[in-house]
């Protein structure tokens, strides 16, 4: 799926030795509806191979074809705030020791699970649509 990229990727498959099993079927993830949702952080920084998930979801290759796959990241948002540690501390001190951006991880977890929500009811109405 990189043939045609500006980027390149040699990370391998991350499979195990001695797990094959040849007479398996092998499902891709190209045959599913995938969500990737990045914190800010990460996503600027490339980390959790952003960079690449990007590429292929500009290009139409990630997920399923004409599916709901997407990879986004929620804005001014530190990857802790994807757990409910940071929302367990003071927000002044959450700020000061840098566990929380500029936005209230409250606010950041409601988008997080709406964006999620909605993602998951795009493709159960698609799944639903389709065995009519």
């Amino acid at each position: 799926k990189f043939e045609d990229s500006v980027i390149s990727y040699d990370g391998g498959t991350g499979g195990l030795p001695g797990y094959e099993n040849e007479e398996a079927v092998s499902a891709s993830i190209h045959d599913l509806d995938l969500y990737f949702l990045y914190s800010h952080e990460w996503f600027s920084k490339s980390w959790g191979h952003s960079k690449y998930l990007w590429d292929l979801f500009r290009r139409g290759k990630l997920g399923r074809k004409n599916g709901e796959s997407e990879v986004n990241f929620v804005y001014k948002s530190h990857h802790s705030e994807f757990s409910d540690t940071c929302m367990k501390l003071p927000l002044w001190m959450a700020r000061t020791v840098g566990v929380t951006g500029p936005r209230n991880p409250h606010d950041t977890s409601e988008e997080i699970f709406d964006r999620t929500q909605t993602f998951l009811s795009k493709v159960r109405e698609n799944n639903r649509t389709k065995t009519k």
